[in-house]
Protein backbone atom coordinates (compact mmCIF):
# COMPACT_ATOMS: atom_id res chain seq x y z
CA UNK A 1 0.00 0.00 0.00
CA UNK A 2 1.32 3.58 -0.98
CA UNK A 3 -0.20 6.37 1.31
CA UNK A 4 0.78 9.15 0.44
CA UNK A 5 0.98 9.72 -3.76
CA UNK A 6 1.01 13.03 -5.95
CA UNK A 7 -0.26 13.20 -9.18
CA UNK A 8 1.12 15.54 -11.99
CA UNK A 9 -1.29 18.06 -10.68
CA UNK A 10 1.14 18.61 -8.09
CA UNK A 11 4.34 17.38 -8.98
CA UNK A 12 5.59 18.60 -12.38
CA UNK A 13 5.80 15.79 -15.01
CA UNK A 14 4.90 12.20 -13.00
CA UNK A 15 1.54 10.77 -14.29
CA UNK A 16 -0.72 8.64 -12.39
CA UNK A 17 -0.91 6.40 -15.89
CA UNK A 18 3.13 5.56 -14.96
CA UNK A 19 2.42 5.26 -11.43
CA UNK A 20 -0.28 2.92 -11.37
CA UNK A 21 2.06 0.84 -13.89
CA UNK A 22 4.88 1.04 -11.32
CA UNK A 23 2.55 0.23 -8.24
CA UNK A 24 1.15 -2.69 -10.24
CA UNK A 25 4.73 -3.74 -11.31
CA UNK A 26 5.51 -3.47 -7.60
CA UNK A 27 2.97 -5.58 -5.76
CA UNK A 28 1.58 -2.59 -4.83
CA UNK A 29 -2.27 -2.91 -4.54
CA UNK A 30 -3.57 0.19 -2.92
CA UNK A 31 -2.47 4.10 -3.83
CA UNK A 32 -3.58 7.16 -1.58
CA UNK A 33 -3.27 10.18 -4.20
CA UNK A 34 -2.67 13.37 -1.84
CA UNK A 35 -2.57 16.46 -3.78
CA UNK A 36 -1.37 19.89 -2.12
CA UNK A 37 -4.18 21.82 -0.92
CA UNK A 38 -2.91 25.16 -2.50
CA UNK A 39 -3.29 23.36 -6.40
CA UNK A 40 -6.78 22.40 -5.21
CA UNK A 41 -8.08 25.69 -4.12
CA UNK A 42 -5.99 27.98 -6.10
CA UNK A 43 -4.21 29.68 -3.58
CA UNK A 44 -2.30 33.01 -5.09
CA UNK A 45 -2.80 31.69 -8.43
CA UNK A 46 -2.80 34.16 -11.66
CA UNK A 47 -6.49 34.24 -13.01
CA UNK A 48 -5.70 37.51 -15.39
CA UNK A 49 -2.61 38.29 -17.87
CA UNK A 50 -2.72 41.14 -19.23
CA UNK A 51 0.18 41.31 -21.57
CA UNK A 52 2.44 44.20 -20.54
CA UNK A 53 5.61 42.25 -20.93
CA UNK A 54 6.89 39.18 -21.92
CA UNK A 55 8.80 39.00 -18.43
CA UNK A 56 8.10 41.29 -15.98
CA UNK A 57 4.30 41.68 -16.26
CA UNK A 58 3.27 42.20 -12.32
CA UNK A 59 0.21 39.85 -11.83
CA UNK A 60 -2.81 41.31 -9.75
CA UNK A 61 -2.00 41.38 -5.48
CA UNK A 62 -2.22 37.67 -4.72
CA UNK A 63 -1.13 36.40 -7.70
CA UNK A 64 2.38 35.58 -7.39
CA UNK A 65 5.05 36.42 -9.34
CA UNK A 66 5.32 37.04 -12.80
CA UNK A 67 5.72 34.75 -15.72
CA UNK A 68 7.84 34.63 -18.73
CA UNK A 69 6.66 34.26 -22.06
CA UNK A 70 8.89 31.90 -23.71
CA UNK A 71 8.68 32.08 -27.86
CA UNK A 72 8.11 28.46 -29.32
CA UNK A 73 7.72 27.35 -32.91
CA UNK A 74 7.04 24.27 -35.20
CA UNK A 75 7.46 23.44 -38.51
CA UNK A 76 9.29 25.40 -41.35
CA UNK A 77 8.39 28.96 -41.10
CA UNK A 78 8.66 31.42 -43.93
CA UNK A 79 8.33 34.28 -41.38
CA UNK A 80 7.08 35.10 -37.73
CA UNK A 81 7.08 37.69 -35.44
CA UNK A 82 5.64 38.40 -32.04
CA UNK A 83 6.14 40.29 -28.93
CA UNK A 84 4.47 43.03 -26.51
CA UNK A 85 2.38 45.99 -28.18
CA UNK A 86 0.95 48.81 -26.62
CA UNK A 87 -1.31 49.33 -29.61
CA UNK A 88 -4.20 47.36 -30.30
CA UNK A 89 -5.18 46.37 -27.15
CA UNK A 90 -8.43 45.57 -26.10
CA UNK A 91 -10.71 47.75 -24.47
CA UNK A 92 -11.94 45.20 -21.94
CA UNK A 93 -8.82 45.17 -20.01
CA UNK A 94 -8.45 47.27 -17.31
CA UNK A 95 -4.63 47.45 -17.63
CA UNK A 96 -3.83 49.48 -20.70
CA UNK A 97 -0.76 49.29 -22.94
CA UNK A 98 -0.23 46.21 -23.62
CA UNK A 99 -1.65 43.47 -26.04
CA UNK A 100 -0.01 39.92 -27.44
CA UNK A 101 0.70 40.39 -31.06
CA UNK A 102 1.85 37.16 -32.84
CA UNK A 103 2.05 36.81 -36.64
CA UNK A 104 3.72 33.77 -39.00
CA UNK A 105 3.58 32.35 -42.09
CA UNK A 106 4.72 28.88 -43.32
CA UNK A 107 7.25 28.00 -45.99
CA UNK A 108 6.16 24.37 -46.57
CA UNK A 109 3.47 22.38 -44.74
CA UNK A 110 2.19 23.06 -41.14
CA UNK A 111 4.25 25.08 -39.04
CA UNK A 112 3.53 27.36 -36.13
CA UNK A 113 4.46 30.08 -33.83
CA UNK A 114 3.76 31.68 -30.27
CA UNK A 115 4.18 31.83 -27.05
CA UNK A 116 4.85 29.34 -23.97
CA UNK A 117 4.10 30.47 -20.02
CA UNK A 118 7.03 29.76 -18.14
CA UNK A 119 5.08 29.55 -14.41
CA UNK A 120 8.17 28.48 -12.22
CA UNK A 121 9.61 31.26 -10.91
CA UNK A 122 5.38 31.67 -9.40
CA UNK A 123 5.78 28.37 -7.90
CA UNK A 124 3.60 27.18 -11.25
CA UNK A 125 0.42 28.89 -10.17
CA UNK A 126 -1.78 28.01 -13.36
CA UNK A 127 -1.27 24.25 -12.24
CA UNK A 128 -4.90 24.17 -10.94
CA UNK A 129 -8.31 22.76 -10.63
CA UNK A 130 -10.50 22.85 -14.10
CA UNK A 131 -13.56 21.96 -12.55
CA UNK A 132 -15.43 25.40 -13.57
CA UNK A 133 -13.10 27.00 -15.43
CA UNK A 134 -13.34 29.27 -18.34
CA UNK A 135 -11.26 31.22 -20.36
CA UNK A 136 -11.69 34.61 -22.02
CA UNK A 137 -9.87 35.91 -24.69
CA UNK A 138 -10.00 38.92 -27.11
CA UNK A 139 -8.49 38.20 -30.82
CA UNK A 140 -8.30 41.37 -33.09
CA UNK A 141 -7.97 39.92 -36.72
CA UNK A 142 -5.43 41.63 -38.96
CA UNK A 143 -5.98 42.22 -42.67
CA UNK A 144 -3.65 39.85 -44.13
CA UNK A 145 -5.26 36.51 -42.39
CA UNK A 146 -6.72 34.38 -44.33
CA UNK A 147 -5.16 30.43 -43.92
CA UNK A 148 -4.36 28.58 -40.55
CA UNK A 149 -5.72 29.89 -36.87
CA UNK A 150 -4.96 31.28 -33.72
CA UNK A 151 -4.51 28.29 -30.63
CA UNK A 152 -5.15 28.38 -26.89
CA UNK A 153 -3.63 25.47 -25.86
CA UNK A 154 -4.44 23.81 -22.24
CA UNK A 155 -1.90 21.05 -21.25
CA UNK A 156 -4.26 19.12 -18.66
CA UNK A 157 -1.90 16.24 -17.37
CA UNK A 158 1.34 14.33 -18.50
CA UNK A 159 0.64 10.47 -19.58
CA UNK A 160 3.69 8.38 -20.96
CA UNK A 161 2.86 8.44 -23.49
CA UNK A 162 2.97 12.22 -23.76
CA UNK A 163 0.80 15.02 -22.42
CA UNK A 164 -3.16 15.61 -22.84
CA UNK A 165 -4.13 19.40 -23.76
CA UNK A 166 -7.13 21.04 -24.87
CA UNK A 167 -6.76 23.27 -27.77
CA UNK A 168 -8.93 25.96 -28.95
CA UNK A 169 -8.26 27.14 -32.37
CA UNK A 170 -9.70 30.69 -33.19
CA UNK A 171 -10.49 30.44 -37.40
CA UNK A 172 -10.18 33.76 -39.54
CA UNK A 173 -13.48 32.73 -41.30
CA UNK A 174 -15.16 35.50 -43.75
CA UNK A 175 -15.52 38.05 -41.05
CA UNK A 176 -14.51 41.95 -41.15
CA UNK A 177 -10.69 42.23 -40.22
CA UNK A 178 -9.40 45.06 -37.93
CA UNK A 179 -12.21 44.04 -35.53
CA UNK A 180 -12.02 42.91 -31.88
CA UNK A 181 -13.87 39.53 -31.30
CA UNK A 182 -14.23 38.47 -27.86
CA UNK A 183 -14.34 34.39 -27.05
CA UNK A 184 -15.14 32.92 -23.88
CA UNK A 185 -14.58 29.17 -23.26
CA UNK A 186 -15.58 27.63 -20.32
CA UNK A 187 -14.41 23.65 -19.77
CA UNK A 188 -17.31 21.38 -19.48
CA UNK A 189 -15.43 19.20 -16.44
Amino acid sequence: MAMHIHSSFSEQQGSMDAQLCQAAQSLVDVLWWTDHDQRMTGLGYRDTVHFTSLDAEQPDPGQGKAWHWTPAHSGRLASYSGGIVASPCSPNDPVAGGALAVSAQSSKGSAGYGYYANSGPSDLNYRDNLTGQSQSIDVLLGPGWSNGYAELAITTSAHPSGQYALSYRLVPGNGPRGQLRSVHLTLAV
